[in-house]
């Protein structure tokens, strides 16, 4: 299964992207997710044996196109029948990143720092863009097309760690139905 769709990056002070139009960015890259017998455990940790074994995505961009991140995120791909599981590791570059990931607050989400997002493009002739934002609070959020009244079902986890913090996310593929 080859998913085309933009993984935004977390980092202290800046979101790393691929989908912002930069002259001199490459083409949109794609990521091929690995297809599991057994869903990984939801608690943020990223010790399920899947996810080592998942290609990984690095060397995201600062969101505005001004280049490479110096300490980008790490994300992974696997699926099964029923549901999409994205994993990112967000390494903190001190300790002082490490005391903003620790409190950042579960309701802070747009212009938070410690944030991962999922852009996912599933049909790309219907023109829906999905959208999924968590925090290192595990504070969620999620629209279509930049609508965020758009409510579906999904679940996340975080996990902080001594010099990085992590994500996992769940998006049903039932979520994202293409209808008229």
């Amino acid at each position: 299964m080859n998913i085309r769709f933009a993984l935004v990056g977390c980092m202290v002070g800046l979101v790393c992207s691929f989908c912002c139009e930069a002259q001199e960015q490459p083409p949109l890259p794609s990521l091929s997710a690995l297809k599991v017998s057994a869903a990984p455990v939801l608690d943020g940790k990223l010790d399920d044996s899947c996810w080592a074994k998942a290609p990984a995505a690095t060397n995201f961009w600062i969101w505005d196109g001004s280049g490479r991140s110096e300490n980008s995120a790490t994300a992974r791909l696997v699926y099964d029948d029923q549901n999409l599981y994205v994993a990112f590791y967000c390494p903190l570059k001190d300790a002082e990143a490490l005391e903003e990931a620790k409190a950042v607050k579960a309701e802070t989400i747009l212009g938070a720092k410690h944030i991962v997002e999922v852009f996912l493009e599933p049909y790309p002739y219907h023109a829906r863009i999905y959208h999924f934002m968590v925090n290192a609070a595990n504070g969620r959020h999620s629209e279509l097309n930049g609508n965020s009244q758009w409510q579906t079902q999904w679940t996340s986890a975080t996990f902080i760690g001594k010099d990085f913090w992590s994500a996992e996310i769940v998006i049903p593929f039932a979520a994202l139905a293409c209808g008229d």
